[in-house]
């Protein structure tokens, strides 16, 4: 066999389960299995070369061989999955262990070896360093590559400017060319040596030429997910690539009954893209960006019956130049707006003037003002932009607002954290739910007490997909929390 064979194999998730693609050398039948697993990007065919030369060693001493290659979920022929939160080594380590097990049925495996590439190597390290693992052989040999005992900041940030980047290209030699001035990282390779570790990570087109596919997820729209399930009518405007990036995540926001009719859809860029590194003992996270200047939106991307239609218009305080013509156009209707903002940029104050409720970081008030100590930054913010509320978000110490003239201190729900990614984009939304479930009428302590909750909830889970709340979830853990 000069060519490996293309299998599948269904495994289990939280969301209905998934198909992992997997290539098989030699015999199938042989008790001496020898599993290779690539790093963050790739896939199994990056191991060509290394099989063909496992299994001619073996043929020469006389030995039966089996070489399996996986394409990690989300990667190759592989599904995606449909949270992207999913994207973890657990789930890897999970599918590894379905993936072992389906090969010990189809051949007893008395013999059983690893060879991991970066992630690869580290999910081998999991399969064989946990206890009480169903494995169907012990791993006796551990071979690893590319992977140590920490990983440098520098080599994350150069991880984030490439990782979900797609492109397309008239041909695989292109599109080979354009991959190796990112990978020069990974050693000395002969022109034909990285063509054909480029073949499979590209997919022809129907129209002609190739596009490049590095699998993963997407982090979509999350604010209007939360406000969605939390039981509000919700049209999502914003911009996305021509890729599977954008038409994935358009599909998911439909599945959540948003509306995205009025999205712009940019030919030729790879959508908004996020790596989302979760330390699972806090529950902390921290978050690398991927954002073609494509995807800036402009004013007129956010048409005028947008906010005519809207009982509050939700602005993203990054997209300086929409937001201010989107909040002033909403001003003038008569349209509440809150907005989400994090860093000061030039324009933000103009912005912030036609707000009604700003929900901003931890550290924006004093950025903004000038002024160190919260309490009185916050104070100098509502001054300025003449907002009737500000509020901050303090994660595990809840919020910190000002409504009208007074300040009003709302305390975190104490629950197991798990993941707190995406815990400030539904506390906005939990709030924006109180608000409009509630009528004018709501007090301001319940609002937050709303907000709060909802960011809560979603700690208790991985992922903002699946652990943010339905609004009944919520009204129940309101009530139990009483």
């Amino acid at each position: 066999m000069t060519e490996p064979v293309l299998h599948h194999v269904s495994c289990p998730d939280a969301s209905g389960g998934h198909r992992m693609a997997y290539w098989q050398w030699g015999d199938a039948a042989a008790a001496h299995l020898v599993v290779c697993v690539h790093g963050l990007s790739r896939q199994g065919r990056d191991f060509d070369v290394l099989a063909r030369a496992l299994r001619a060693r073996a043929a020469a001493q006389g030995q039966a061989l089996r070489v399996v290659c996986p394409d990690v979920v989300g990667r190759g022929d592989s599904d995606w999955l449909k949270e992207p939160m999913g994207y973890q080594f657990p789930t890897y380590v999970g599918d590894m262990l379905t993936l072992l097990g389906t090969l010990a049925q189809q051949a007893p495996i008395g013999q059983l070896d690893w060879v991991g590439t970066s992630m690869g190597g580290l999910i081998g390290v999991g399969l064989a360093g946990m206890p009480n693992l169903p494995l169907p052989a012990p791993i006796r040999r551990l071979v690893l590559n590319d992977v140590g005992p920490v990983i440098q900041w520098q080599a994350l940030q150069r991880i984030g400017t490439y990782l979900g980047q797609t492109g397309r290209f008239d041909s695989v030699q292109q599109a080979a060319d354009a991959m190796w001035q990112i990978s020069q990282g990974f050693g000395p390779h002969t022109p034909e040596q990285w063509l054909a570790l480029s073949q499979a990570m590209v997919k022809p087109l129907p129209e002609g030429g190739v596009v490049r596919t590095t699998g993963l997820g997407h982090w979509f729209g999350m604010p209007a997910r939360a406000l969605s399930r939390l039981g509000l009518r919700t049209t999502y405007i914003g911009r996305v690539g021509d890729d599977d990036y954008g038409r994935r995540g358009l599909a998911s926001l439909v599945a959540e009954s948003i509306d995205v009719a009025d999205v712009v859809i940019v030919p030729g860029v790879t959508s908004r893209f996020a790596v989302i590194l979760v330390d699972r003992r806090a529950g902390t996270r921290t978050v690398l960006w991927h954002r073609e200047p494509g995807l800036l939106m402009a004013p007129e991307d956010i048409p005028a019956r947008a906010a005519d239609a809207a009982r509050v218009l939700y602005l993203d305080g990054s997209e300086v130049a929409a937001a201010t013509a989107a909040a002033e156009g909403a001003r003038q209707r008569g349209t509440p707006t809150v907005i989400d903002i994090e860093r000061v940029q030039p324009g933000t104050d103009r912005l912030l003037r036609s707000i009604d409720v700003v929900i901003a970081a931890e550290a924006f008030p004093a950025a903004y003002t000038g002024v160190p100590a919260l309490g009185e930054a916050l104070a100098r913010l509502q001054a300025d932009c003449g907002a009737p509320v500000v509020c901050v978000t303090l994660g595990e110490e809840g919020s910190l607002a000002r409504v009208g003239g007074r300040e009003v201190r709302t305390a975190a729900f104490r629950v197991p954290v798990v993941d707190s990614t995406g815990a400030g984009d539904v506390f906005r939304a939990g709030f924006v739910a109180a608000w409009l479930h509630g009528g004018p009428g709501i007090e301001a302590e319940e609002a937050f007490r709303w907000a709060n909750a909802v960011a809560a909830m979603k700690c208790r889970g991985l992922g903002a997909r699946t652990a943010t709340p339905t609004l009944t979830e919520l009204r129940r853990f309101l009530d139990g929390a009483v």
